[in-house]
């Protein structure tokens, strides 16, 4: 049981830096700023983190911890951000096709 949390709880940072890969490269325009948005985060808690380990050892004992909960909120932010992006897409679609009904019809 325990073995699957812990590959799992492991599986948010990778899947946070796959999707946020993706995501960097595939969108343009605002969906690819607001897609740094979680990146600058877990950038700047990440230099904190490291910092804060250089100075003191001990200060930050659960530091893995602390980067699996920055992942997997952010890889959620862009999940969220990834969902928002297709309905925004689709209604753009729709209402494509509703205002010239000819071009609905007709295959290029």
């Amino acid at each position: 049981m325990y073995t699957g949390i812990m590959i799992a709880l492991f599986a948010y940072p990778v899947a946070y830096v796959l999707f946020q890969a993706v995501c960097l490269v595939r969108w343009r325009g605002p969906w690819k700023m607001a897609a740094i948005v979680p990146l600058g985060c877990v950038a700047a808690i990440s230099v904190v983190v490291f910092a804060d380990l250089r100075e003191n050892p001990a200060s930050h004992n659960l530091w893995p911890l602390e980067v699996i909960v920055w992942s997997a909120a952010a890889l959620a932010f862009l999940c969220m951000l990834s969902i928002l992006r297709g309905v925004v897409q689709l209604t753009a679609g729709l209402r494509h096709t509703q205002a010239d009904p000819e071009a609905a019809g007709r295959t290029s």
